[in-house]
């Protein structure tokens, strides 16, 4: 099973995962992460549709952008 988690922190520590545990940290930049709806191999329908509105759409942009920071001071994200 592969589970997909969205993150703003930073590494504290090592990781210290159960026996058969694997976790894989990728980074992305806010316009990158929108931009993984449109690769085919990216299966989370659950969110792959506000994904693509929010790449497209730059209200929708904005608003998706603000519910991941709304808690910290972020430039608004750019135009693609």
């Amino acid at each position: 099973t592969i589970h997909y988690f969205i993150a703003k922190c930073e590494e504290k520590s090592k990781q210290n995962l159960d026996q058969g545990e694997k976790i894989k940290v990728i980074e992305y930049s806010f316009d990158d992460f929108l931009k993984l709806a449109l690769n085919p191999n990216f299966k989370e329908f659950g969110i792959n549709c506000e994904l693509i509105k929010a790449y497209y759409d730059l209200a929708k942009k904005e608003r998706l952008y603000h519910l991941f920071y709304k808690w910290q001071k972020q430039p608004s994200p750019t135009t693609h």
